[in-house]
């Protein structure tokens, strides 16, 4: 008799200690939200809910942000909600999902934009504190500018982006890692620079990331990328509408000031004669090159001290990240 009531007591002592413990963690969850609706909005992002609910007691919990804004310097994105849930027995791996429209207005500029979708959603799985893998999958995108009426920018009837880790790349004693990049956007319509029925995809790599999640949001995080060799490989951007399409490839990192390095190279077909309209007189061929008898176009741009060159000639910059 005295086994079954010792056992009842170890049972309910567990039930007592995993409430307490849940419910302690849904007020940490609370409270970092605080945090982050104090935040200044100028140095450190500012976010806001009309309403904050966290529940899924007692295996998971799931967190709900109804009426949701960010504020960052002059720009607010407002999004009507978000939720995120991660599962108690595994924390690494979470689960998110979005509740379009979301809008975008900028103080300084005076523009404004919407972006609508029937479904957003994310997943983000840790490996120890090294990053396992992000995805992104939406269906139906569009991006309407709103600043005088609404104007399609773009459009695309689905849309995909993951980030996974290369573990076979991992340095653990370096504490460096490397993320394989691919994402694609499939029947894309933009208007303004004539893409009628396109698919788009980019497959990229990045080396000597740290291999600590925690650090990402470092200031220096950039600067130690920098000093260990990073750098950003291009394997394909490939975009195709039609008889038009584009190629893309090459190497780009930071020099000691922090300025961009590298080498693109680029194939196409007829986005010279459709972007034409949109280019300075004589752009085109600096960028893309000279046509060949079938029609296509080939140029390896070259990017020295942040200064983008076709052949001798300098036809861009990029400001220093740093």
């Amino acid at each position: 008799m005295k086994r079954f009531l010792y056992l009842g007591v170890a049972v309910l002592v567990v039930v007592i200690g995993w409430t307490l413990a849940w419910y302690w963690a849904a007020g940490e969850v609370r409270k970092g939200a605080d945090m982050l609706a104090e935040a200044d909005g100028i140095a450190n992002p500012r976010l806001t809910c009309n309403t904050l609910d966290v529940a899924g007691f007692p295996f998971r919990f799931d967190v709900t942000c109804a009426g949701a804004t960010i504020v960052s310097g002059d720009l607010t994105v407002s999004l009507a909600g978000l939720k995120a849930t991660v599962l108690v027995y595994r924390p690494t791996h979470a689960l998110a999902s979005a509740k379009g429209p979301l809008t975008l207005t900028d103080a300084f500029s005076g523009g404004s934009s919407r972006v609508d979708w029937t479904g957003m959603e994310l997943s983000a799985r840790l490996e120890g504190w090294r990053l396992g893998r992000v995805s992104l999958v939406a269906d139906t995108l569009s991006w309407n500018d709103t600043l005088l009426g609404d104007m399609l920018i773009a459009r695309a009837d689905h849309f995909e982006a993951h980030l996974v880790d290369i573990p076979e790349r991992h340095q653990a004693e370096e504490g460096v890692a490397a993320l394989a990049f691919y994402a694609k956007s499939d029947r894309v319509e933009a208007p303004g620079l004539a893409i009628e029925d396109g698919d788009l995809s980019f497959e990229a790599e990045l080396s000597a990331l740290p291999d600590d999640v925690r650090s990402f949001a470092d200031p220096a995080a950039i600067e130690r990328w920098r000093q260990l060799g990073g750098t950003l490989d291009i394997f394909a951007l490939k975009g195709t509408d039609g008889d038009t399409s584009i190629d893309g490839s090459g190497t780009l990192a930071l020099n000691n000031a922090a300025q961009l390095e590298g080498e693109v190279t680029i194939a196409s077909k007829g986005v010279v004669e459709t972007l034409e309209p949109l280019l300075a007189p004589g752009m085109g061929p600096l960028v893309f090159g000279s046509p060949a008898a079938d029609g296509t176009y080939s140029q390896t741009l070259k990017i020295t001290g942040g200064v983008v060159y076709s052949g001798m000639l300098a036809v861009g910059a990029v400001p220093p990240l740093l």
